[in-house]
């Protein structure tokens, strides 16, 4: 990771650990994640986009592998 720290979370409390992971898988089909600081503050803005285009939820607009190994960054 760039960052240091996974691109979904969700907070969990310790005996709810299976609605924790419903609610992560949920995130991650909607494409719910945030560049969160500190830790993406000194991320170039030319990676996140490149991460936000390779995490596009529909497949259809996400980046090809052509394209992101064409990517600027």
């Amino acid at each position: 990771s760039l960052s240091g720290n996974p691109p979904f979370y969700e907070e969990a409390d310790e005996d709810d650990y299976e609605n924790h992971d419903k609610n992560l898988f949920r995130k991650i089909l909607a494409g719910d994640y945030e560049f969160d600081p500190p830790y993406w503050d000194d991320i170039s803005q030319a990676a996140k986009e490149l991460v936000t285009r390779l995490m596009e939820v529909e497949q259809d607009q996400r980046i090809t592998a052509e394209e992101a190994i064409s990517h600027e960054w």
